[in-house]
């Protein structure tokens, strides 16, 4: 018990003879932190979702079709089709040319910008059974001209591929606050990461110095 005593002791005495260094090294991390901030591009997300609504008069009970389109409805499959649609290269080409975003995503191919879309695109069937688009980008305003292009080429595909009628919920406006990077993520981890390698610099210090002390010739041989 002594000796895990003693050996706490150091520890803590180790800590306190070395506060300058720690105190030196955290001030140190976080000025990188805060030039991260400063140099990592910010994303922006807009978002525009829409809602399956029945096509028929919900209160003709005998409807067979009605029942068919309500248990579409509530069962989720009423947003299978407009979401493959949304997914598909058709559309995001048709975006991309709208938009010009080969020349905002500096590409040369087709391809490589609908890559670049799809990876900052999101589309997800929400719990309420909403359609949810989600789109990043670094301008706040050509986020909220994907997400809105998206909604336009999907009423567009409405009557072509004859899915269930979409109603907008939301809208997408230019966001304020942005999404990449994140503040509170990026201290936490420059926080917790200073400390680590400052623990590990200062044992590795105390290490060596004790080695040269208690066994020199060991030391040599380092």
């Amino acid at each position: 018990m002594s000796e895990q005593q003693n050996t706490f002791v150091q520890i803590i005495a180790t800590i306190v003879g070395c506060r300058r260094f720690l105190m030196g090294s955290f001030g140190f991390g976080t000025l990188i932190c805060l030039l991260a901030l400063l140099l990592l591009p910010k994303f922006y997300a807009a978002k525009i979702s829409f809602l399956p609504v029945l096509a028929v008069d919900p209160h003709h009970e005998t409807s067979t079709s009605n029942t068919v389109v309500t248990l579409s409805i509530l069962s989720g499959k009423s947003t299978a089709r407009p979401i493959s649609v949304l997914k598909s290269r058709v559309i995001k080409e048709e975006i991309i040319k709208k938009l010009k975003l080969m020349k905002v995503y500096k590409t040369e191919t087709m391809i490589e910008a609908t890559e670049i879309l799809d990876e900052r695109t999101k589309i997800e069937t929400t719990v309420e059974g909403a359609i949810s688009i989600e789109v990043s980008d670094r301008s706040p305003q050509r986020a909220a001209d994907i997400a809105n292009e998206y909604g336009n080429q999907l009423c567009n595909a409405q009557q072509q591929y004859q899915f269930v009628p979409l109603k907008v919920l939301d809208t997408p406006t230019p966001p304020v606050e942005p999404i990449r990077p994140r503040k509170s993520i990026l201290v936490l981890w420059t926080v917790v990461l200073t400390l680590f390698l400052d623990l590990i610099v200062l044992f590795s210090h105390k290490f060596i110095i004790d080695l040269k002390e208690q066994s020199p010739d060991e030391f040599e041989k380092l």
